[in-house]
């Protein structure tokens, strides 16, 4: 229920965006790919952003298997292309995390791939995108998370 909750949460602001032309899909938007390790990137992956301020965000990598996440980054100032930089929020929904849950009877261990959403506040400069994340999702009884609640996301956007 909440992955269509989310996917219809992105769905609004993409159409409210590009009424209000923060996505400028006239041609003068910006488009780009990014590689990186972190919830933007999919786990260890690639990232691709469209829009002009605001942009929809796709994530695809790995993070103990597939890993992906689709979500609206927003920068504040000038272009994130800028020397300077850009401060940015975004949301996302996707794979947020590893989950290793624990057999009580064998004392095995398995690693599995958490969903859920996740807030982020980042800096892009030049070629540069470096920020922190947090996950918001459930963990089951008999499971731990595995890292950190609070995580790092690093970048190179061509």
């Amino acid at each position: 229920m909440r992955r269509i909750f989310f996917v219809l949460l992105v769905a609004v602001l993409a159409v409210t965006c590009a009424a209000s032309g923060a996505l400028a899909w006239d041609g003068t938007s910006s488009k780009g790919w990014g590689a990186g390790l972190g919830i933007p990137y999919g786990g260890v992956g690639v990232n691709y952003e469209a829009g002009a301020q605001t942009r929809l965000s796709v994530g695809l990598g790995w993070m103990e298997n597939l890993g992906w996440n689709v979500g609206v980054k927003h920068y504040f100032g000038q272009p994130p292309a800028a020397k300077k930089g850009s401060a940015s929020i975004s949301v996302y929904y996707g794979t947020v995390g590893i989950l290793r849950r624990i057999n009580l009877n064998s004392g095995s261990e398995s690693d599995e791939t958490l969903q859920g959403f996740s807030v982020a506040v980042g800096w892009t400069a030049g070629h540069f995108d470096i920020g922190l994340i947090k996950p918001f999702f459930s963990i089951p009884e008999g499971a731990e998370e595995v890292g950190p609640s609070v995580k790092l996301y690093v970048g190179y956007r061509f």
